[in-house]
């Protein structure tokens, strides 16, 4: 719990410091989508991707969002790595192992203005694969069971998961 209190304020801090200063990068399809307990949603609206460097490491967050109010979802996916983040594949099943150099992070929140929120909980599995990644674009695939922050029992099956965004790299 504690990984994922560090990656949500590493990645809101890297938001907040960020300046979207290219303005000649080119255009990503800006895709987010992903089969939620087997129902197909694009979470297209805002999607956009953000790459922060530090010396304590790199963390790649992409995220987006589709519908309003109480039908809104938002998917946020990301990779909190102390090497740099590269095409591969990154698993919960490595993240868990004390060699491991990254940690791969799945959010889903559903309902506005306060979403039941689903999250990666380190038992069940998590998989991120980054397929092209430069300085102002991120493509990759995404699945996973997300445990409800609500409710112990209640998960979400997360599939077929892909996106194709814009990405910001912000150095720190």
């Amino acid at each position: 719990m504690k990984k994922i209190l560090l990656f949500s304020a590493c990645v809101m801090l890297a938001f907040a410091s960020c300046k979207k200063s290219d303005k000649n990068a080119p255009a990503a399809s800006n895709t987010i989508t992903a089969n939620v307990d087997g129902n197909a949603v694009d979470f297209n609206n805002g999607a956009t991707g953000l790459l922060s460097i530090s010396q304590g490491g790199y963390v790649l967050f992409v995220s987006g969002f589709s519908g309003t109010g109480s039908s809104e979802q938002s998917m946020q996916i990301g990779i909190d790595s102390q090497k740099p983040i590269t095409t591969g594949t990154y698993s919960l099943s490595s993240s868990t192992d004390p060699n491991a150099t990254a940690s791969p992070q799945l959010a889903y929140g559903l309902g506005a203005p306060t979403p039941i929120g689903f999250i990666t909980d380190g038992v069940n599995l998590t998989t991120i694969t980054i397929t092209s990644i430069s300085s102002t674009n991120v493509q990759g695939t995404f699945s996973g069971v997300l445990l409800s922050s609500q409710d112990a029992t209640t998960t979400k099956s997360i599939t077929n998961g892909k996106f194709n965004v814009v990405l910001i790299t912000h150095n720190q």
